[in-house]
């Protein structure tokens, strides 16, 4: 195999408890040739005198900047790589010994600018879910790929668990001062590209550490999620019309997904009228999402319940997270 370089950006904010695994794992990777860009996104904790202290082997670049948010932290990894290739991993999760070597292996097997891997979400309290596969690995048109992510199948949008020719990015390819801001990104550097090669198997560990998601606050700023998938569908549709109803599943997606968070919090009746105009916007769209074959049973379930009334589904969302 080839040994051409892989920048590894990893965005550091307060994780004074998970940064020495995280890097842990990297330093254990089979593929050696690599280097590590690690952005210290203005950390008031411990992040960077844990980081500091590790010993590390291979090149790296440590920089400590103002607190910018995520997007501005993948922003200024990419204008520090100098790799052919780049890959993004978030400080409070790990990859396997071999993310880097089955990375590039795909992208080479498959002679295509974006290699992609299967993830585990792993929870505090809860089991833990695996993402991989039975069916081969392959390669997955622009096309088909954006439509899998549209309904939610077995590819997604995360900027992490994927290996990118470094070509595909400019300076400010992750929007900043914005939540969701893979929605953004990826469905346009996807359509840059003929395809992606998506492999079956689960090489990086995704870590949920919510402390209670019943008594959350809701943030405005959760909003995101709408306007970032609003603005994801245009896009699509611009290079793939045919994706309409697709376009459609994903947007009710993302209005159940808002929905569902903000009844779940504990100021919920602070922003009913936020969660009616939510409920407005899904009926609009409710009836092609539920007569459809192509989106999944228990979001036709969360579109049936709003309908009938916000409260049975807020009912609902409580007897399923005990």
């Amino acid at each position: 195999m080839k040994q051409n370089l892989i920048s590894i950006i990893v965005p550091v904010y307060n994780v004074e408890k998970h940064i020495e695994g995280c890097l842990s794992s990297i330093l254990k990777q089979t593929y050696k040739n690599f280097e590590l860009i690690i952005i210290n996104d203005g950390s008031t904790d411990n992040s960077l005198k844990n980081i500091e202290k590790m010993n590390f082997i291979q090149n790296k670049k440590i920089i400590t900047t103002k607190n910018l948010g995520i997007s501005a932290a993948r922003n200024r990894g990419i204008r520090e790589s100098s790799g052919e290739f780049i890959t993004f991993i978030d400080s409070d999760d790990v990859v396997e010994p071999d993310y880097l070597e089955y990375l590039l292996g795909l992208l080479q097997k498959f002679n295509v600018d974006i290699s992609s891997c299967q993830h585990i979400v792993e929870f505090n309290n809860k089991k833990n879910i695996d993402m991989s596969f039975n069916e081969q690995s392959c390669f997955m048109s622009s096309h088909d790929w954006l439509q899998d992510v549209l309904l939610m199948n077995k590819v997604d949008l995360s900027p992490w668990g994927k290996l990118y020719k470094a070509d595909l990015f400019n300076d400010d390819t992750f929007p900043e001062g914005k939540l969701f801001e893979d929605t953004y990104a990826i469905p346009t550097i996807i359509s840059k590209t003929k395809g992606v090669a998506v492999g079956n198997e689960a090489k990086y560990h995704y870590k949920i550490r919510k402390d209670s998601i019943t008594r959350s606050e809701f943030k405005m700023s959760a909003l995101d999620l709408i306007s970032s998938t609003n603005i994801m569908t245009k896009r699509v549709l611009e290079v793939f019309p045919d994706l309409n109803r697709e376009v459609k599943v994903r947007k009710a997606w993302a209005g159940v997904s808002t929905l569902s968070n903000l009844l779940r919090s504990k100021d919920a009746k602070q922003y009913k009228g936020v969660s009616n105009k939510i409920r407005k916007n899904l009926l609009k769209i409710a009836s092609p999402v539920i007569f459809t074959t192509k989106s999944k049973l228990e979001l036709k379930i969360a579109l049936i319940l709003i309908f009938m009334n916000i409260n049975l589904y807020k009912l609902f969302l409580l007897l399923r997270d005990k």
